[in-house]
């Protein structure tokens, strides 16, 4: 009996080591041949992208083809991880053979100070540089038509970056816990601005939203605890929830006269507002929209009725509302009237 249960803890044994055995061997061998230290996939008869090994380091030049087996394979792709977490890898040199760079292929590789994207390279996925920490400068080119999320988050040392007219939309999570961010231009071709794009960007001080942008997503700028100033086009048709919550000294406001919804949180915690105006357009204010902006004691409305859907939007601090002449009444018989003691009449006529 005893014999018996030691010869089954050798097979045991025996299989855990095979097995340890193959995985080792698969991973030393996870791409299909090697060139000169770099690891290449075969995508094609004639193509082959770089493909994952977490060894690589120092300065890297990819040439644009390579010959393996009598076979010259052209290098069209950096593959999915590629140089995920290679934390000694400090620049890197593509070749204009290269289309695509794929998701989280430079992720994690936090001494790359330098990387230059060439022409050719029209895609770049998720994650691809997220976590590069020593990453200053990154220049998109033209031909760059899509980026994937959380492209950019957390580069640390990020102070500035060009964003090519190729480019529709600003994807969730970009540039979120890019810190040393000072200041973007967004292009005219941006219609959308997506969840977390720029959250906790602590250094950006001032935006400017272009004609083309509708739509400013969910917590968008929140904690842009450096953003005094920001320009929104009367493009822009929503502002979602908490979209520039926490954005400590943000002082003025003008919502334009497309906007018809401003959503949840959007403001809260804006303690250095001072003023608002809210346009005739807006029908909808989200609960705790204005919430704990503890300087902000009065501001203006233009609509000659006021929206019914405001659910609590704004602090105590608010003392004074100014509304058109004529509109009085109606703010007074609706919870508005509760809410607010000092509802005082102006001549708006200049201001819509």
């Amino acid at each position: 009996m005893c014999l018996t249960k030691i010869a089954t803890m050798k097979k045991i044994y025996l299989l855990l080591i095979t097995l340890t055995l193959l995985m080792i061997s698969r991973n030393v061998s996870a791409y299909d041949f090697e060139v000169n230290g770099i690891g290449y996939d075969i995508t094609s008869d004639s193509t082959v992208g770089v493909s994952h090994d977490d060894t690589y380091l120092g300065d890297i030049v990819i040439s644009s083809s390579v010959k393996f087996n009598g076979t010259t394979y052209k290098i069209t792709s950096i593959k999915s991880k590629a140089f995920d977490s290679c934390s000694k890898l400090t620049s890197i040199t593509f070749p204009n053979s290269v289309t695509s760079i794929g998701e989280s292929a430079f992720k994690g590789c936090s001494d790359l100070a330098s990387i230059n994207i060439p022409n050719s390279v029209t895609s770049i996925e998720e994650s691809t540089f997220a976590g590069c920490t020593t990453l200053a400068y990154l220049a998109i080119p033209k031909s760059v038509t899509s980026i994937g999320e959380s492209a950019f988050m957390c580069c640390s040392s990020l102070t500035s970056i060009t964003i090519p007219t190729s480019i529709t939309s600003i994807g969730k999570w970009w540039f979120c816990g890019c810190n040393s961010l000072t200041s973007i231009t967004i292009p005219n071709s941006i219609t959308s601005i997506g969840s977390k794009a720029f959250s906790n960007c602590n250094s950006l001080t001032s935006i400017t939203i272009p004609n083309s942008t509708t739509y400013i997503g969910e917590s968008a700028f929140r904690d842009c605890s450096s953003l005094t100033s920001i320009t929104f086009p009367n493009s822009v048709t929503h502002i979602e929830e908490s979209a520039f919550w926490g954005c400590s000294k943000l002082a003025h406001i003008t919502i334009p006269n497309s906007v018809t919804s401003i959503g949840e949180f959007a403001f809260n915690n804006c303690i250095n507002l001072k003023s608002i105006t809210i346009p005739n357009s807006v029908s909808y204010i989200g609960e705790s929209a204005f919430y704990n902006c503890t300087n902000l004691h009065s501001m203006i409305c233009l609509s000659n009725s006021p929206s019914r859907n405001w659910h609590d939007a704004f602090s105590k601090s608010v003392d004074i509302i100014y509304v058109p002449i004529g509109s009085k009444g109606s703010y007074k018989r609706t919870s508005w009237g509760n809410y607010f003691k000092n509802i005082i009449e102006i001549n708006t006529t200049n201001m819509k």
